[in-house]
């Protein structure tokens, strides 16, 4: 900053704004104006469904959502690395194309998963929120929180990775007795109550085993 001209229009743009950059920032802002941008997501563009879920079902679950909705892409949330692995481990078991995302893959890894999952070769990318950042996937259809996240805001970047633009998005959360306060907090942020349904709703759709459109052949 001290190598630029004093004269100078300085812009910053960020998802978050967290006070440790903000304090670094005001060193070399004069007078800023801030924008933001609204954080709720027009429940016409997103579709969201809750669920209540015993803790032992929590997986097989997502794979009856899969069967039922048949999207795809569709990008599953978790907590843990661990649930992450997990989770991967038993979509694949069930024949479904699942890759996992998290923060301790190497860059190369992280570059091929991602570069899988963008190009629909991949149907299922189950990822934590830190490997999620800056994702920025067209054409999402689900969004799945197979964990409950203990931040409202958090849930809303969340369900807003689908319905981007003019599109209609489908948002889907799994939750336990365990997680009693955490939908109270995001009905709370959003200002809405939530939609429940039941998951004997979920039943498989017509079509055969779910197989991505497309396939990724990687030359040495």
């Amino acid at each position: 900053m001290r190598a630029c001209p004093k004269s100078r229009q300085t812009l910053l743009f960020s998802a978050t704004y967290p006070d440790n950059i903000r304090k670094a920032s005001a060193q070399f802002l004069r007078r800023p104006v801030e924008v933001k941008v609204e954080a709720l997501h027009n429940a016409e563009h997103i579709e969201q469904w809750f669920y209540k879920v015993k803790p032992e079902t929590r997986l097989e679950t997502v794979s009856r959502i899969l069967q039922h909705v048949r999207p795809t892409s569709a990008l599953a949330f978790c907590n843990t690395k661990a649930r992450c692995k997990e989770l991967v481990t038993e979509l694949q078991a069930r024949g479904f194309s699942a890759l996992a995302l998290y923060g301790e893959l190497e860059q190369r890894e992280r570059d091929q998963i991602l570069l899988r999952f963008a190009n629909k070769s991949t149907t299922v990318l189950v990822a934590t929120d830190v490997a999620a950042r800056g994702l920025d996937i067209k054409e999402l259809d689900l969004v799945i929180n197979v964990d409950v996240t203990h931040d409202p805001e958090i849930h809303i970047h969340r369900i807003g990775r689908t319905g981007r633009g003019d599109q209609h998005g489908l948002a889907l959360t799994l939750t336990t007795d365990s997680d009693a306060k955490r939908p109270v907090l995001i009905e709370n942020y959003q200002q809405s109550e939530l939609t429940w349904a039941d998951t004997n709703e979920l039943t498989p759709a017509p079509g055969g085993p779910l197989v991505p459109p497309m396939v990724t052949l990687e030359i040495a």
